[in-house]
């Protein structure tokens, strides 16, 4: 038994959530624990089911070493699938201990029952069910979302009961997500009378990609995203296995698609996408880590965006129409206080607040730390200079990530909250806001775009759920957020109001940008 190679990714993300996290002793309470994924016929044989089974394995094999299917017999095929699955995420996971279960993920109205504190999962189309009552059935209606949306919870819950202080006493008892699902349409096969586009293809992008390949919906659909896939990326990509190290992260996304959906991956940044493809594009999926970046996608005018993310404290989902009275994607990520700039950032973070012009000069040249920053770091944290040595004439921002914020040369969750883009979710917490995104793109597919309106949707799943339902967002209302520029609404209009010069015709044909728009930043 061992643990996953990219165990040290979620160490980093299990420490920002974990008061007093030491590595050494909870690799040991880790190395303890052995998770039994239970099911039966129902689950097994239903396609709902098997998504919500597929799902939990994904994320089980992330982080726990000790993994055991426990099946009925007549669900012996997809067991050993799913333990090849699990293998082929971690290589080095225990799957055949027959040690007593630290708990139980009980799948399906007919999973065997196994002598441990046991969970329960199931799903009815968009509807998860979770929590310790059960069981819940799985229904066979084609439907991801229930299922991915069970699992995540299932996953969550299992996390708190065994890392979080009195986990017992913060599950779920028997939660059915979303509490609105009743208004929902039904998923059936829906055609895209536009490409959708995806931009970004790691963790939430992923698990948005894995529910929107197991839609019936029937199209095109664009992944834009520039980077590889690296080792630490494993710990929460849930369409990754080990053997994805290196890989093209939109190329990888594309080749999970089960559907009639038609995935483009696209190698490379929104704003060379918009270069090469054209600026007009009926519905955009945001899974972007930063603030400016979000900005751009909003700044190039798409007639509707989703917009999806994780930090510490939450994760959720927002809905965008750019002339809905209510928040435009950029309004959530204006500015709301002089904000410091990278160097001063690092430079404070590494505590060499005194060189931070030099570590400017480091950030713009892409030089290596030199032996004299290395030293000043170490006597700013009061540690041997020696543990600084492997960062020697590495670029000082693998310093500050790797170093710093991802317990390279202290201990993990000694350096204070790191910042905002530099925050490592959990897997679950990554897939349930990937998923979030997916549906909303897909409900507004299916109902052509007649029940847009700008909605929030957050969740934290480190506590009890509750009813976590969308709420309206408002504008900044204070004319700083380009919904409130006459040039920019004129633009959208234009654009997209039935009768215009520009309105309906293909990306190609669309006009070369909005007038005034830096699209590396989206703004003026």
């Amino acid at each position: 038994m061992a643990l996953a190679e990219f165990f040290h990714r979620d160490a980093v993300a299990i420490s920002q959530v974990l008061q007093g996290y030491e590595t050494d002793a909870f690799v040991e309470q880790l190395e303890g624990v052995r998770v039994a994924i239970a099911f039966g016929e129902d689950a097994a044989t239903s396609r709902d089911g098997r998504h919500l089974l597929d799902l939990c394995v994904r994320l089980a094999a992330r982080l726990y070493p000790n993994l055991t299917i426990s099946n009925t017999p007549a669900a012996e095929q997809i067991a050993g699938e799913l333990t090849e699955l699990a293998e082929s995420i971690n290589p080095n996971i225990e799957t055949s201990s027959t040690n007593p279960p630290s708990a139980v993920l009980a799948i399906g109205a007919d999973a065997p029952h196994v002598d441990a504190p046991t969970l329960y999962a199931g799903c009815d189309g968009w509807v998860a069910h979770a929590g310790t009552a059960g069981p819940h059935g799985t229904s066979d209606l084609g439907n991801p979302f229930g299922a991915g949306f069970a699992a995540c919870l299932a996953a969550a819950n299992l996390f708190r009961l065994l890392f979080l202080p009195h986990g017992a006493e913060l599950l779920d008892e028997d939660v059915d997500f979303p509490p609105e699902a009743a208004a929902f349409p039904s998923l059936t096969t829906a055609r895209l009378t536009a490409p959708l586009v995806l931009v970004g293809t790691g963790a939430v992008g992923n698990s948005a990609a894995w529910a929107l390949g197991r839609t019936p919906l029937a199209g095109q659909i664009w992944l834009v995203d520039p980077e590889l896939v690296d080792l630490s990326n494993l710990q929460r990509y849930v369409l990754c296995d080990r053997s994805d190290e290196g890989g093209v992260k939109a190329e990888i996304a594309a080749g999970t698609f089960q559907n009639t959906l038609q995935p483009v991956p696209y190698l490379g940044t929104w704003a060379s996408f918009l270069e090469a493809k054209g600026y007009h594009w009926e519905r955009v999926l945001v899974a972007l880590d930063s603030a400016r970046d979000r900005r751009a996608v909003q700044g190039s005018l798409p007639r509707w965006i989703a917009n999806a993310w994780t930090q510490i404290g939450d994760l959720g989902v927002s809905s965008h129409s750019f002339q809905q009275p209510n928040a435009c994607l950029s309004c959530l990520y204006l500015p709301t206080a002089e904000s410091k700039s990278e160097d001063q950032i690092i430079a404070e973070g590494l505590r060499i607040p005194e060189l931070q012009d030099r570590v400017r000069f480091l950030l713009d040249t892409g030089d290596g730390a030199d032996r004299a920053i290395c030293n000043a770091v170490a006597a700013g944290f009061e540690i041997q200079a020696e543990r600084l040595e492997p960062y020697i004439g590495k670029p000082i921002r693998e310093l500050w990530e790797g170093g710093v914020c991802g317990g390279g040369i202290i201990p993990l969750g000694h350096a204070g909250s790191p910042p905002r883009d530099l925050q490592v979710p959990l897997a679950f917490q990554s897939a349930l806001a990937g998923l979030l995104l997916a549906s909303e793109a897909v409900r507004d597919v299916l109902t052509g775009g007649a029940q847009r309106r700008t909605s929030v949707r957050r969740m934290d799943l480190l506590r009890p759920l509750g009813r976590p339902s969308p709420q309206p967002a408002l504008r900044a209302g204070d004319g700083r957020c380009i919904c409130e520029d006459q040039d920019y609404v004129s633009v959208y209009r234009q654009k997209y109001e039935p009768g215009s010069s520009i309105a309906g015709l293909e990306a190609e044909q669309a006009p070369s940008r909005p007038p005034g728009v830096d699209v590396s930043t989206g703004v003026r």
